[in-house]
């Protein structure tokens, strides 16, 4: 549970001045788009959409000043300069796939894992759906995503998040995180220690088997991972939850820059060694599907994958579809 020291009528006072109630800061054009976007019927795109070129030319320019936003799972702070943060902040959401796994695998009293939080929108939708006798495990070790994501926490009254000021991998130890100013949420261990306009923060890593015994967790069902490339080594310390726990599914991304074929990338070649099957979750627009996937035959599966325990295939399979 995070405890940051703001006590709710300060948050209050804060969020008016975030928001720009005390000054009236929205324009307008920020107000109706802001209206019309969080309509946005369709499970995929939203993210493209509102960062294109076209709408970037539609929209005023926002200064990163943190604002109020709704999401799925309660009031989110977000920074609507940066790329997730605009999106959440105008659609409402940053994958509405997520949300609607969340919604469909948990249910009241669940545990769920969610490692590289950045502002919280999977975490907060976690703990609507698992509720008070149910466990978030949250994991971010970025400090600007830190400040918005505990007092998201706070301002919907969740003490169910237990958020870990981490990030997570095969060994623990202190490492350099490298976060672009444009994009808060791609801040990575892998990439951009090289690109100028970059800051770049010291950041423990944990073992995620090391926090789970610590946190004495016998089950989990649902586990979310995205972490800029480095979903193996996440996996790589992770050995209690992949052999002895189990969860019902894990969800993370495969695709990272100059990947092999699937069934010869490392992260999946480790899920197949733990007896793992695998669904892919495509572009969707009214209705989200699962695809199962085959290894041997599939080079490039979608975005995101959904890892399955063998034993436990055929009913979480006939839960999603």
């Amino acid at each position: 549970m995070v405890d940051n020291g703001l006590d709710r009528k300060r948050l209050s006072a804060v969020s008016l001045r975030l928001t720009g109630a005390d000054g009236g800061q929205m324009s307008f054009v920020t107000n109706f788009c802001a209206n019309v976007f969080r309509h946005y019927p369709l499970y995929s795109g939203n993210f493209k959409i509102i960062n294109s070129s076209q709408i970037s030319r539609l929209l005023p320019a926002m200064p990163p000043i943190p604002r109020w936003c709704p999401s799925p799972g309660g009031k989110l702070l977000v920074n609507p300069s940066d790329a997730i943060g605009r999106c959440v902040y105008f659609t409402g959401d940053y994958d509405k796939k997520l949300t609607w796994l969340c919604q469909t695998i948990l249910r009241e009293g669940d545990t769920a894992i969610d490692v590289g939080a950045n502002v919280g929108v999977v975490s907060l939708t976690m703990a609507s759906c698992v509720g008070s006798t149910g466990k978030v495990l949250a994991f971010e070790p970025n400090p600007r995503l830190l400040n918005l994501f505990k007092q998201s926490i706070v301002v919907n009254g969740y003490r169910n998040i237990h958020l870990h000021e981490c990030a997570v991998g095969a060994q623990p130890g202190v490492f350099q995180l490298n976060v672009p100013r444009t994009n808060w949420g791609q801040g990575s261990f892998k990439y951009h220690a090289d690109t100028a306009d970059t800051d770049r923060f010291d950041c423990r890593i944990a073992r995620l088997s090391d926090v789970i015994r610590d946190e004495r967790l016998e089950r989990v069902r649902l586990v979310k991972i995205d972490v800029e490339g480095l979903e193996f080594e996440v996996l790589l310390g992770a050995d209690l939850l992949l052999e002895t726990i189990r969860p019902d599914v894990i969800v993370l991304e495969t695709n990272e820059r100059n990947q092999p074929k699937f069934g010869e990338r490392d992260v999946v070649r480790l899920l197949q060694q733990y007896r793992y099957k695998f669904l892919s979750i495509p572009r969707s627009l009214f209705r989200v599907k699962v695809i199962p996937i085959d290894p041997r035959r599939v080079d490039d599966p979608s975005h995101d994958v959904l890892a399955i325990p063998f034993e436990k295939y055929e009913r979480v399979v006939r839960r999603l579809v």
